[in-house]
């Protein structure tokens, strides 16, 4: 019998990305009224950026809240989606787990925005912005801050929204309260 090559198995990344890409379609009234609450998150950013005598100081702390709820309400669309009959894989575990993509997504998304922003700024006002290291520095340190918490609040989300639409929750609160 000849030696065969074992067949190379599909990327379980890409194929991930293309089921969330999938579910975007599939569910486009929902995606698009998130992309409206995102655009109106960063509008919000934009108009209240904190300034001190000319140089940019960072984000109000209720736009930085805003941010950091955005991989939750992402992380629970698609951990909705995950539950639809039609979906699968389905179930507690996939919701969770397409709730962490969609949330690393979007923090990482911000974070992309926020350097641009900031490189912007920065050519604008004529600031320093010190050596290429030190950015480099911030850019990694940042990615895997913003990394985390996406996958924090993503799976958090995903799962909420699972066990919302599994009806687990309503079966808990009915037994806690004796019905």
């Amino acid at each position: 019998m000849p030696f065969r090559a074992a067949t190379p198995s599909k990327d379980k990344d890409a194929t991930l990305l293309r089921r969330l890409g999938q579910d975007l379609r599939t569910h486009w009234p929902a995606a698009a009224l998130f992309l409206v609450f995102w655009l109106a998150v960063w509008g919000i950013t934009a108009a209240t950026w904190l300034f001190a005598d000319g140089q940019p100081m960072g984000m109000h702390p209720l736009a930085t809240l805003l941010h950091l709820l955005l991989p939750f309400v992402a992380g629970a669309m698609a951990g909705w989606w995950r539950q639809a009959p039609a979906a699968r894989p389905r179930g507690l575990r996939a919701g969770a787990g397409f709730g962490l993509l969609a949330g690393v997504l979007v923090m990482e998304a911000n974070l992309a925005i926020l350097f641009a922003g900031d490189a912007i700024m920065a050519a604008r006002l004529g600031l320093d912005t010190g050596p290429p290291l030190d950015a480099l520095v911030e850019v990694v340190d940042f990615g895997l801050l913003f990394g985390v918490i996406g996958v924090v609040q993503g799976a958090a989300g995903g799962l909420v929204a699972g066990l919302l639409a599994a009806g687990v929750l309503a079966a808990a609160l009915r037994r806690v309260r004796g019905r």
